[in-house]
C-alpha cells in the first residue's frame, strides 16, 4: 500500500476501531477515501462469492478450507471510517470498502457489486483506487489525511 504514495495517495495503517477492531489500511487520494481490509491467504486459494442461494453475493469468501466474513468486515470498516472522518470534518465523508488479497490465488465465483477486490500478490498498483475522474483535490486529500492521522479522532466512535 505504501507504494501508492507517489500517485498522490496517502495511506495510514492499523487504525484502532472500537471493540478492539483495527482498520488495516485507509488510503486517501484523488479517487476518494478507501477502507482497505486485507486478507493474508498464505498461498491458499481464495474463492470470492457465495454459491447461489446461500448468502448475498460476495458476503463470504473461502480461504483454503475456511469460510470467512471478510467482505462484511470490509464494509463495516468503511462505515466506521466514514463516521469517524465525517465527525472530525464536520461534514459527510464517503469511504468506500475494498478487499485486498495478499499471497492468494483468487477465483471469482460472483464479483460483489459494491466491493472491489484487489489482488495484491503481483504488486501491480490497484486501478480501482483511481475511479477515473478525480473526486478529491490535493488540498482535500491532505486535509482528510491530517484528520485521519490524528489518533484522537479514532478513539470514540
Amino acid at each position: 500500500m505504501d507504494r501508492l504514495e507517489p500517485a498522490g495517495r496517502r495511506t495510514l495503517h492499523s487504525l484502532p476501531l472500537p471493540a478492539r477492531a483495527v482498520l488495516a489500511h485507509l488510503t486517501i487520494g484523488p479517487g476518494g477515501v478507501f477502507a482497505v481490509h486485507t486478507v493474508h491467504a498464505g498461498g491458499a486459494p481464495v474463492v470470492i462469492g457465495a454459491p447461489a442461494g446461500a448468502e448475498p453475493a460476495g458476503d463470504l469468501i473461502r480461504v483454503g478450507s475456511r469460510t470467512e466474513p471478510h467482505p462484511r468486515l470490509a464494509r463495516r470498516a468503511a462505515v466506521r471510517a466514514a463516521r469517524v472522518l465525517g465527525r472530525a470534518a464536520g461534514e459527510p465523508v464517503e469511504v468506500r470498502p475494498v478487499l485486498a488479497v495478499v499471497a492468494g490465488r483468487i477465483r471469482m465465483v460472483r464479483r460483489p457489486a459494491d466491493l472491489p477486490v484487489l489482488d495484491m500478490t503481483d504488486g501491480t498498483p490497484p486501478a480501482v483506487l483511481d475511479r477515473g475522474t478525480p473526486v478529491l483535490k490535493p488540498d482535500r486529500v491532505e486535509y482528510l489525511h491530517a484528520l485521519a492521522r490524528d489518533r484522537r479522532n479514532w478513539r470514540e466512535e
